[in-house]
């Protein structure tokens, strides 16, 4: 690993030369509010106490009711999985509410991203799809961008108007070590991870602002990467269709005003199982990276029919090299994982390893400190905090792979108890874009 990586001061340096080229970052396609569930394990098992906690369900066809909701902690508690699930009842919203003390924050890996870059300094092209008065008073007023009238301004627009329609995405964050007693059987929690919870009608469509897209053809120049997300939420295939097929033509419009911007498409953890093979067959041979966590590539993955173990490295490359095969990205793919980020592909002339360690390093400091990071918490980040060993087991498989595709892997520091693991990877997703300025 390249020892300026270990050098708070080259690496600030490094983050102020890519703000003065003054390029910006877009981020799409949806934003929402995130209603941050606070733990609290007595009410948790006193709420476990009023039902009898038996098999799993088929939770593909979402949450309905309080039973089905505890039987869904019960499972992610038991194996330490997140995940993304629908809530199908607005009652039961309300009785989550009732039920716990909820904080607010912003919501989407769009508009999480957005503001992560933001706070770093960097001006963003925001597309949004949910704005409401608590969004406004959440976001960053001074550095989050949209494009109006052929020109950069804040997010606070007439054009974006207001959006109070009720769409909470719930979000119950555990962490290691916390306890649940189910049936008098106490459950311990192996992992910290999340779950999301949505209900959120407008998502669903996820309505596209022809506004935005305009400006970015008329600003390409000043974009260095466009990150596309947010279909994860859309279940009817015909409104996904009319999407995909939208988002394609603008594509090729940027391109063509623009040929080095780098399209990268980020992975979710999708409502309907049936429409990723579709989203990605679309997509990929338009972008330049497809972008996952362990657990969104393991789901990739199990639906083509590909055995893997993701724990086997030389498994894992495998499986890299099946996924760009068969959808055919312009460079490859970039993992992101609790131990460490690499990318897997094409050797390309971007700053991949910049990427990898700022969407670590930024990844890091919201997990340690529970909110976006700026620069001076960059530059009082803790470099005594050690390598996780599985994230140095991957750097140095990495050093020795012969293969003809460039291997890149940066590690993370271990943080065993982490304040927060909500919105990780949308903001090592808004770091890693730093790699293509």
């Amino acid at each position: 690993m390249n020892q300026n990586w270990n050098n708070l001061e080259l690496m600030c340096a490094k983050l102020s030369e890519k703000k003065n080229t003054g390029k910006l970052v877009a981020m799409t396609l949806s934003s929402c509010i995130d209603y941050l569930i606070c733990w609290d394990s007595a009410k948790i098992n006193s709420w476990y106490k009023q039902y009898t906690i038996d098999s799993s369900l088929d939770y593909s066809k979402g949450i309905a009711n309080a039973e089905e909701l505890l039987k869904l902690i019960n499972d992610m508690i038991i194996t330490g999985n997140g995940g993304d699930f629908l809530i199908t009842s607005k009652e039961l919203c309300r009785e989550i509410e009732e039920k716990f003390e909820i904080e607010y924050a912003i919501g989407g890996t769009g508009a999480q991203g957005a503001c992560a870059l933001a706070n770093m300094g960097f001006p963003v092209a925001l597309h949004t799809t949910v704005f409401s008065d608590v969004m406004k008073k959440l976001i960053n007023n001074d550095l989050v961008l949209v494009e109006k009238d052929g020109k950069l301004q804040s997010i606070i627009t007439e054009r974006l108007g207001y959006d109070n329609d009720y769409a909470p995405h719930f979000i119950l964050q555990f962490n290691r070590g916390i306890e649940i007693v189910v049936n008098d059987d106490v459950h311990r929690a192996e992992n910290s991870n999340r779950l999301i919870l949505t209900y959120d009608h407008k998502n669903s469509i996820t309505p596209l602002d022809e506004e935005y897209f305009k400006v970015l053809v008329q600003n390409a120049s000043k974009v260095s990467s466009m990150v596309l997300s947010g279909f994860n939420t859309i279940i009817r295939k015909e409104i996904l269709q009319q999407r995909l097929e939208s988002v394609n033509l603008w594509i090729d419009k940027i391109k063509q005003e623009n040929p080095e911007i780098v399209f990268y498409l980020e992975g979710a953890s999708y409502h309907s199982a049936a429409i990723i093979p579709y989203i990605y067959a679309t997509l990929s041979p338009k972008v330049n990276i497809l972008g996952f966590n362990e657990e969104e590539l393991g789901d990739i993955l199990r639906i083509n029919g590909k055995k893997y173990d993701l724990d086997d490295l030389f498994d894992l490359v495998m499986s890299l090299r099946f996924i760009i095969d068969l959808y055919k990205p312009k460079y490859g793919i970039v993992l992101h994982t609790k131990d460490y980020s690499l990318y897997f592909g094409k050797r390309c002339e971007k700053d991949i390893e910049a990427g990898l360690h700022f969407g670590n390093l930024m990844a890091g400091i919201k997990a340690r400190l529970g909110r976006y990071g700026k620069l001076d918490d960059l530059r009082g980040y803790d470099l005594t905090i050690p390598f996780s060993p599985e994230g140095l087991k991957m750097m140095n498989f990495a050093e020795k792979y012969e293969g003809t595709e460039q291997l890149v892997v940066a590690p993370n520091r271990f943080l065993k108890n982490p304040t927060s693991t909500i919105g990780l990877g949308d903001t090592f997703t808004a770091g890693m874009q730093l790699g293509f300025i």
